[in-house]
């Protein structure tokens, strides 16, 4: 039974600005999502992989510099196999682009727009639809000519797959349904979709190998396996090196920033992943959280991170007099509660205003 030997990856993002991290972690990051690929090559070779496939976004922007458009051709040129890159929406083949103006290696073939190539070494069609622009409205599907329906047919692209309409290339499940096509590889989305089939054709979102950000905190990976006519053995592999987690911090009842951070310490957190840890629970009024005091502390422990306060005060009603002013206080903030649009104000309104009435001090 032929089959063709894949790997799927792409939204590397390349560049990106990175600007929630300090300026040593940002330079170090940007290095290690070019070593991200330059690990997806190693594996392809590895598992001596026919086809990888680059679903777009690999650049983030114009820009690139060229040091990073050099490295990448460079990695792409020691992969063994065929590389087909669709470009998406940060990357579009435009006049002038990065796709239009540098020399990518001889197994390396970029998508203008709707192409198809055959490989007749595997009797396999490699389609593909790339972005020509930074948006793209309609559904691009009907572009789709399949010459053998014998032969497997792929196709690499990059959209946004819903009922609705966007400006990244909408793709309905009723295209996917009627496309005849063996796989469909898709960019955009940064989580691992799972495998998923509609009316005989196979798709998937591979993710990003790379987290870039508190927004993407799942594991992150690349999809790799076999592709046969009308069946498919694919699996995903996890690539990230680092993660992104967001960690609640309970600091009811603390009340030094020493404690906090022992607390944070006595987690025994993995020092490669990047934390945003979210200071939570109730604080006696006259507490204070000093962010700095714990930033300043946690520098030296992690490569990068991020506080949160999102503690509340504990309200001591039976210590506060209604005469007194933290009860007019209290009372106020109350009778705004019903009207105030704006919550999240409130309650920070609320728990500043009992800290100055209480006179408390900075930890």
């Amino acid at each position: 039974m032929k089959k063709v030997k894949i790997l799927q990856s792409g939204d590397f993002h390349l560049d990106s600005p990175l600007i929630l991290h300090n300026n040593n972690f940002r330079r170090r990051r940007k290095v290690e999502l070019l070593e991200a690929v330059s690990n997806i090559v190693n594996i392809g070779n590895k598992k001596e992989v026919d086809l990888l496939l680059l679903t777009g976004d690999i650049f983030d922007s114009k820009r690139v510099t060229r040091n990073t458009i050099m490295s990448f051709t460079n990695i792409l040129g020691k992969f063994t196999g065929n590389i087909f890159i669709s470009p998406g929406n940060h990357d579009p083949y435009t006049v002038g682009s990065i796709y239009d103006s540098f020399k990518f290696p001889e197994n390396t073939h970029i998508f203008n727009g709707y192409e198809k190539i055959y490989l007749e070494k595997l009797d396999v069609y490699v389609h593909g639809i790339g972005f020509r622009d930074y948006y793209e409205e309609k559904d691009l599907f009907n572009l789709i000519n399949i010459e053998n329906k014998n032969s497997i047919n792929i196709l690499v692209t990059h959209g946004e797959i819903n009922s609705g309409e966007n400006s990244y290339h909408p793709i309905s499940l009723e295209s996917i349904a009627n496309s005849d096509l063996d796989y469909i590889a898709i960019g955009h989305r940064h989580n691992y979709s799972g495998i998923k089939m509609e009316e005989g054709t196979y798709y998937a979102y591979a993710g990003i190998p790379e987290p870039r950000g508190y927004d993407e905190l799942r594991d992150k990976g690349i999809i790799y396996g076999d592709i046969y006519k009308g069946l498919v053995d694919l699996n995903f592999i996890k690539t990230n090196k680092r993660s992104y987690l967001e960690i609640d911090v309970d600091i009811s009842n603390t009340q030094t920033s020493f404690e906090i951070i022992k607390i944070i310490d006595d987690m025994s957190l993995d020092k490669e992943n990047i934390y945003r840890f979210n200071l939570k629970g109730s604080i006696l009024e006259h507490v204070i959280v000093d962010i700095n005091s714990i930033k300043n502390y946690l520098k030296d422990e992690f490569y990068d991170f991020d506080v949160k306060d999102f503690t509340y005060i504990k309200e001591r009603k039976d210590k506060i007099s209604d005469r007194s002013l933290q009860g007019i206080f209290l009372k106020t903030i109350k009778e705004k509660e019903a009207s105030f649009d704006d919550k999240e104000m409130l309650k920070e309104a609320k728990k500043i205003g009992l800290r100055l009435l209480s006179q408390g001090e900075i930890l």
